[in-house]
């Protein structure tokens, strides 16, 4: 999950492109290739959380 705090630029996940900014949140697909790019011209700046893998 990548909370946008301040800046813009876009979010693939698998197949699919989103359009990112300050105060949005998005949810990636474990699984499935993503990555985020900053398309402004200010710094993109996030939080990205990754949770930890469950084994048993």
């Amino acid at each position: 999950m990548y909370f946008i705090i301040e800046g813009s630029g876009k979010v693939s996940d698998g197949e699919e492109t989103h359009a990112v900014m300050s105060g949005h949140s998005i949810l990636t697909r474990s699984g499935e290739s993503h990555s985020i790019e900053n398309t402004g011209s200010m710094d993109l700046i996030l939080i990205a959380v990754i949770p930890q893998a469950h084994t048993q």
